[in-house]
């Protein structure tokens, strides 16, 4: 299978998503069970309530919040399933100076992991993605220590 390069790549995270659910991790953080509807908004699966204030996961979903992809350089290293079939790309410029190891979902386009290149603890996973309506997240058929052991050969 051929890599997309950086830019197309870019592009595809930079696309409008579909709703989805989903499950998000972060180091310090308590897992969060989510719904985005595809226009930006974020509730919690079991209240329907907004999620306010966790620039964490929702730049993880949508990248266009980090401010610098347009101007981040990348390059695309593989592909791997993590939960899903997923690119894995090496930015750089994307938060500071740190090269930053981005797997993104080749069909929604949201970063489902990332971490330092430097520091392969992950700063931010996203499981259980499930597109439309249905809601694994609800399910709570996924582990973030599933997403933890993947490798990027």
């Amino acid at each position: 299978m051929t890599l997309p390069d950086w830019p197309e790549l870019r592009e595809h995270m930079l696309a409008p998503k579909p709703a989805f659910a989903f499950t998000a991790y972060a180091i310090g953080r308590d897992p969060l069970k989510l719904r985005y509807d595809g226009a930006g908004s974020f509730t919690l699966a079991e209240t329907g309530r907004a999620l306010v204030g966790e620039a964490w996961v929702t730049s993880a979903v949508e990248p266009q919040r980090f401010v610098r992809l347009r101007d981040a350089d990348g390059e695309v290293t593989g592909r791997e399933e993590v939960g899903r079939p997923s690119w894995i790309a090496e930015v750089r410029g994307l938060r500071g100076s740190a090269t930053m190891r981005l797997w993104i979902d080749e069909e929604v386009g949201c970063i489902v992991r990332l971490e330092r290149a430097d520091d392969p603890a992950p700063l931010v996973v996203l499981d259980d993605l499930t597109i439309g309506d249905q809601s694994a997240a609800d399910s709570g058929s996924g582990t973030f220590e599933n997403t933890r052991q993947s490798t990027t050969s």
